[in-house]
């Protein structure tokens, strides 16, 4: 099978935060090959209740508007698979 490059794709993760009693937005960066398996490994080992997972390519425009507005964003480990 022909291997697959590397993408950047920013997952918008929205979960129950227990201190906050309420819903937040995580941003998350991913470089993978396939987004759909990299969000079910996401929703599988997150223990935090997942109301929403948005994704879209990263681009800078996103990344700065991201940063500008307050919120971290948390970069995920390479996942590729088809290796």
């Amino acid at each position: 099978m022909k291997s697959k490059e590397l993408k950047k794709w920013f997952l918008y993760v929205r979960k129950y935060c227990i201190f906050s009693n309420k819903y937040e937005l995580y941003v998350n960066l991913v470089e993978t090959t396939d987004i759909y398996h990299s969000i079910g490994k996401y929703f599988a080992s997150c223990i935090e209740e997942i109301k929403r997972i948005d994704f879209c390519e990263y681009n800078e425009y996103r990344e700065k508007y991201w940063l500008e507005n307050g919120y971290e964003i948390y970069e995920n480990r390479q996942c590729s698979y088809y290796d």
